[in-house]
C-alpha cells in the first residue's frame, strides 16, 4: 500500500506541470534566423512563452512545413522588406499563398499573426493599410498584422522604447497571453479533476494505513 501511495505521490508533479504549460511560438519564415533574431529575443522575455522554434520555409517541401508547424501552438509569419517586396500573399509571387492557409485552418486564426520587419519610415497606419488592401487574405487568414520600421529597429536597441514601438510590441505580448488563456481553461478543469481524484485516493490509502489493525 505504501508502495501505490508513492506511485500516486510521484505523479503530482508531472499533473501540475500540465497546469503551467505555456505556448510554444513559432516563427515561419524564408528569411534567416539572424532577420528576426530581435523578434525571438522579445518572446523569450513573456512569461507565457514556453518555447520558441525557428522554422525555415522552404519552396520545395511543404510536408516538412506542416510537421514543423504541428510543434507549436502560435504561429508568427515573419517577413522583412529587405528582400525587396512584400509579397506574402494574394499578388504576384506571393510567398507564403500555402503556408498561411494551412496555419490558420490548423492553428485558428487567432492563433496566426504576421510581422512585417524593415519597412520604409512613414505613418504606420499607411503601411498597413495599403499592404491589408493588397493582400486581403492577411486580414481573412489571421488575427493580426504588425508592422515594424526600420526607427522601429533602431528603437528597439534602447532600454525605452518609444511608446508607439512598445504599443506594437505589447500588441504581441497581449495575443500571446490570449492564447496561453484559452489553452488554460480546459487544461485547468481538467488539471483539477485530475488532482481531486488523485488526492482523494492518497487521503483513502493514507487512512488505511493509519488505520488501527484488528
Amino acid at each position: 500500500m505504501g508502495r501505490s501511495l508513492h506511485l500516486i505521490l510521484s505523479s503530482l508533479p508531472p499533473v501540475m506541470s500540465f497546469l503551467g504549460r505555456g505556448v510554444s511560438v513559432g516563427i515561419f519564415s524564408r528569411d534567416d534566423e539572424s532577420c528576426y533574431q530581435w523578434l525571438a529575443g522579445y518572446l523569450s522575455t513573456i512569461r507565457h512563452v514556453q518555447s520558441i522554434y525557428s522554422v525555415y520555409v522552404s519552396e520545395k517541401s511543404l510536408v516538412s512545413f506542416r510537421e514543423d508547424a504541428r510543434r507549436c501552438s502560435f504561429a508568427i509569419l515573419y517577413h522583412t522588406k529587405k528582400r525587396g517586396r512584400i509579397n506574402i500573399t494574394d499578388v504576384t509571387d506571393s510567398l507564403y499563398d500555402e503556408e498561411l492557409k494551412y496555419l490558420s485552418s490548423t492553428k485558428g486564426k487567432e492563433n496566426v499573426m504576421v510581422v512585417i520587419d524593415d519597412l520604409e519610415d512613414e505613418g504606420d497606419n499607411r503601411h498597413r493599410i495599403r499592404i491589408l488592401q493588397n493582400q486581403p487574405s492577411l486580414q481573412r487568414l489571421t488575427s493580426e498584422v504588425i508592422c515594424f520600421t526600420l526607427e522601429d529597429k533602431k528603437i528597439l536597441t534602447r532600454n525605452y522604447p518609444a511608446p508607439e514601438t512598445e504599443a506594437k510590441l505589447r500588441r504581441i505580448e497581449k495575443m500571446i497571453e490570449e492564447q496561453a488563456w484559452r489553452r488554460k481553461r480546459p487544461q485547468k478543469l481538467i488539471g483539477w479533476l485530475i488532482l481531486i481524484v488523485l488526492g482523494s485516493i492518497a487521503l483513502w490509502k493514507l487512512q488505511n494505513m493509519l488505520a488501527p489493525k484488528e
